[in-house]
């Protein structure tokens, strides 16, 4: 992190401000740009804001320490609102953290690792989907747990209980390589079979190709892949999903297709019980899920679940 133009190595290493003092000089007085490069000015220079050569020595042991890190001299929201504000610091602290933006915050370790496992970049704003959309299209909190758990990689996996404890191996449970949290979840051999039947049997369903591409399934970042209006059974299927692979967590078992229709199923359920508590019309109940109930009764007729699903309607 950068050194921000306005701090005040002066203050970093006083001991108590002189009564005298009425503020402390930042970087912004105490440094030059010369020959393009940032250089501390002499002692004669700023003899006026330090007390004497003792301090000149300690600040200028502190630059070359903060210079390692580099100077930052843009003028930020905080320094133009707050430090070079002479009025009404706390009505304006307050609106500033208030309208502070997510973009300038500091991107999360788990952010990085996941775009490192599928070998590209995810934009801010695809990560502002995900909070601000996909989390919102259900009220089922077994669902939105899991969203969470995945964003935030929270699942324990072989190779992170290694770390924790010697006498545990660092193996994937269920075909021996070895078990980071993108392997147990994407590129483990059985795993990707499991992926590859889901993958097939989305398709039959909505009734449309396209990629299988592992930000969808496992975060559901589907961008123009899935059209807008098959969006939310495109969730609700790859959820079931996950949910049924970390229910067989340390197990060397898969989730069948039977596993996955059943636990989708009780998803509509759940959803169809949702909409009639609220009083709402079963209109958007239909055209949500009618290319589930299409696909229960073209491929899996004699399931209960169709009779189920029928129910709702």
């Amino acid at each position: 992190m950068l050194i921000a133009w306005w701090t005040s190595p002066v203050e970093a290493i006083a001991v108590k401000r002189k009564n005298t003092q009425e503020s402390w000089p930042t970087y912004k007085i105490l440094l030059k740009n010369e020959d393009n490069q940032i250089k501390l000015k002499n002692f004669e220079e700023i003899r006026e804001h330090i007390s004497d050569w003792f301090q000149y020595h300690q600040l200028f042991e502190k630059f070359k320490s903060d210079k390692q890190k580099g100077f930052s001299t843009e003028i930020s929201r905080f320094e133009s609102d707050l430090v070079n504000s002479k009025r009404k610091t706390l009505s304006k602290t307050y609106r500033l953290l208030l309208d502070w933006t997510v973009k300038e915050e500091e991107v999360t370790v788990a952010m990085v690792r996941w775009s490192q496992d599928f070998g590209h970049s995810i934009t801010m704003a695809q990560w502002e989907n995900l909070w601000k959309i996909n989390w919102k299209f259900t009220n089922c909190y077994t669902i939105r747990e899991n969203f969470q758990k995945m964003q935030h990689r929270w699942y324990l996996t072989p190779w992170k209980l290694s770390k924790m404890y010697k006498n545990v191996s660092s193996n994937c449970w269920r075909c021996g390589d070895s078990g980071t949290f993108y392997h147990m979840w994407w590129t483990c051999r059985k795993i990707q079979v499991f992926w590859e039947s889901i993958h097939a049997e989305l398709q039959k369903m909505l009734k449309i190709s396209f990629n299988k591409k592992p930000e969808a399934y496992l975060l559901g970042i589907t961008d123009l892949d899935i059209p807008q209006k098959r969006k939310a059974i495109f969730l609700y299927a790859t959820t079931a999903a996950r949910v049924l692979i970390a229910a067989k967590w340390k197990s060397n078992e898969i989730p069948s297709i039977q596993d996955w229709i059943q636990k989708l199923t009780e998803y509509a359920e759940l959803h169809g019980l949702s909409e009639k508590i609220k009083n709402k019309s079963k209109q958007e109940f239909v055209s949500k899920w009618e290319v589930f109930k299409e696909y229960l009764k073209n491929k899996y007729s004699s399931l209960n679940s169709v009779a189920a699903f029928e129910e709702l309607q």
